[in-house]
C-alpha cells in the first residue's frame, strides 16, 4: 500500500494545506518506484520532488535527484532534517561539506544557507519543521 489516511477521530474539512488526517503511512521505496516510472522523471533534467506530507508546522518531501544534479544555494525559515534513503548527496554550508549516505541524518537550523548535489543517483527525504 503505497499510502494510507485514516482519519481516527472524525471528519476533517478540507482547507489550504489539504485535507487534515489524524494518520498517514507512506511506503518510501513504493513511492520512489512509482516517481522512477512517471513521465516526470523520465524527462526530468536532474530532479522531481513529492510532498508526502503538509499540515501547520510540518512538511515532509521526497526527492530524487540524478548524479550529478545540484540544487544551488538557498535557505529557508524553517528547520529542515535530511535523510538519504537511496545514495549519497552532497550537501554545501557556509563553512564546510558535508556527505551523506543512506543511514545518515543532517539537521540544520532555520536560515542556513545550503546547496546539495547528487553524488550519485539518489533519494532523500527532506522534511522542514
Amino acid at each position: 500500500m503505497a499510502q494510507t489516511n485514516l482519519n481516527l477521530a472524525h471528519d476533517q474539512t478540507p482547507h489550504s494545506s489539504g485535507l487534515a488526517v489524524a494518520f498517514s503511512h507512506f511506503e518510501i521505496a513504493d513511492q520512489i518506484s512509482r516517481i522512477r516510472g512517471e513521465k516526470s522523471w523520465q524527462e526530468s533534467p536532474g530532479r522531481v520532488t513529492r510532498m508526502l506530507a503538509k499540515a501547520p508546522g510540518l512538511r515532509v518531501v521526497l526527492i530524487l535527484m540524478r548524479a550529478g544534479n545540484r540544487w544551488e544555494e538557498h535557505k529557508t525559515d524553517s528547520r529542515i532534517s535530511i535523510q538519504p534513503i537511496e545514495g549519497s548527496v552532497r550537501f554545501f554550508l557556509t563553512d564546510r561539506t558535508v556527505e551523506l549516505r543512506t543511514g545518515e541524518l543532517l539537521v540544520l537550523e532555520p536560515g542556513i544557507p545550503h546547496g546539495v548535489e547528487a553524488l550519485e543517483e539518489a533519494a532523500f527525504l527532506l522534511t522542514l519543521s
